[in-house]
């Protein structure tokens, strides 16, 4: 009997993709540049691939789809946060915790979500306030713009860094998402992981429009 299927690859169109790869390279830094399947390829560490299809132009990123982002598990998000920070070539999308406008880079810098929900409505906001809840100030997510408008996540994770097996990206910039057998990944062989247009993230707390 084969066993169970795993996640093994996300398809993304690219107007360059050695330059993506480089992006992605250069900010999860145990991924590496691959091939599989005669299309250049990311791995990342725990045997998931990004591959790439190249394309004249950027897929467009409205109107919204249910594919909406993908990411990393990261092994300190605040780290993560300040080696980002550091880097003025990178775009970090701000999370929205307001109407007013109010906004944090990660998660954890706001009031802590509710009932598995990672964000609280207003009336949880002044009932947060009332209680006097801090945020963690640890662990948590966050948000970049990666290559060809792709919004891309990074998350505290203490087993590593390693691209998150869910997958979710903006637009039409996915082709495919696709499940195969450990033995048919073997088989294939392997080469040498909200927002109106995804310019900003808008999730703990109630939404901006």
């Amino acid at each position: 009997m084969l066993p169970a299927p795993g996640f093994h690859h996300l398809h993304l169109n690219s107007v360059d993709p050695d330059a993506a790869i480089a992006f992605y390279v250069e900010q999860f830094p145990t991924s590496a540049k691959s091939s599989w399947g005669g299309f250049p390829a990311l791995a990342a560490p725990n045997n998931v691939l990004i591959l790439f299809t190249r394309v004249a132009t950027a897929a467009p990123t409205s109107p919204q789809t249910a594919l909406w982002h993908f990411g990393w598990h990261v092994t300190d998000t605040r780290k993560s946060l300040d080696t980002y920070t550091a880097r003025t070539s990178l775009t970090l999308l701000p999370l929205y915790t307001t109407d007013e406008g109010g906004s944090v880079f990660i998660s954890s810098d706001s009031w802590p979500g509710t009932g598995g929900v990672p964000g609280r409505t207003k009336a949880q906001i002044a009932e947060a306030k009332a209680q006097g809840i801090q945020p963690a100030r640890s662990g948590g997510f966050g948000y970049m713009q990666g290559p060809d408008d792709a919004l891309v996540e990074y998350r505290g994770q203490p087993s590593g860094r390693a691209l998150q097996p869910r997958a979710y990206v903006p637009g039409r910039s996915v082709l495919r998402a696709d499940l195969v057998s450990a033995a048919s990944q073997r088989a294939g062989g392997r080469g040498s992981h909200e927002p109106g247009r995804n310019d900003r993230a808008h999730l703990p707390g109630p939404a901006r429009a």
